[in-house]
Formats: structure tokens, C-alpha cells, sequence
């Protein structure tokens, strides 16, 4: 958003979470209250979870990557070209 600004909060230990969470519960400041209950849910694991789509199951397999160039071709490489304008199929 322009001209807001950003805090950043750095959290050493999850015990110094549930200080931040009883202290932005004091100030009524409810982003910071849902921004810490989020922090904690994150350190209790939460968020941990194998996605289709991630690389956690690919252990032990060869991963070889390629540059973006090679995947977009890929991609597209059997999207039909677009019709010219004025083209008619009749």
C-alpha cells in the first residue's frame, strides 16, 4: 500500500510468541493479535504438510532442473497459434 509502512517482529523463541500475543492483546491491536496467533500456530506445526506439488516426497529421486526458457516452451509447445484477424474457418 504506498505510504504505509512496514513493521517487522523478530521471534527468537516460541515462549517470546505468547509475550507478543499478551501484548498486542493489551493494545487491542487485533492484525498483531492474528499476525501471533499465526506466528504460534506456525512453531506447532501448523503449517507442516506434503502437498502434491512440493519437493518433499522427491527424495532419493533426480531432480534435474531446467531454466524458465525450457519450461515455458514446454508449456506452450502444443497451444495452437492464434487465428489472424479476418481469418475465417468456411
Amino acid at each position: 500500500m504506498p505510504g504505509s509502512s512496514l513493521t517487522f517482529h523478530t521471534y527468537e523463541y516460541p515462549a517470546s510468541l505468547e509475550s507478543e500475543l499478551a501484548l498486542a492483546q493489551a493494545l487491542g491491536d487485533v492484525p498483531r493479535i492474528q499476525r501471533a496467533h499465526d506466528h504460534i500456530a506456525t512453531t506447532q506445526g501448523r503449517y507442516n504438510f506434503n502437498a502434491p506439488g512440493t519437493l518433499n516426497r522427491a527424495r532419493g529421486r533426480r531432480i534435474t532442473p531446467i531454466s524458465f526458457e525450457q519450461w515455458l516452451r514446454r508449456v506452450w509447445a502444443n497451444v495452437p497459434a492464434p487465428m489472424p484477424v479476418g481469418y475465417t474457418t468456411t
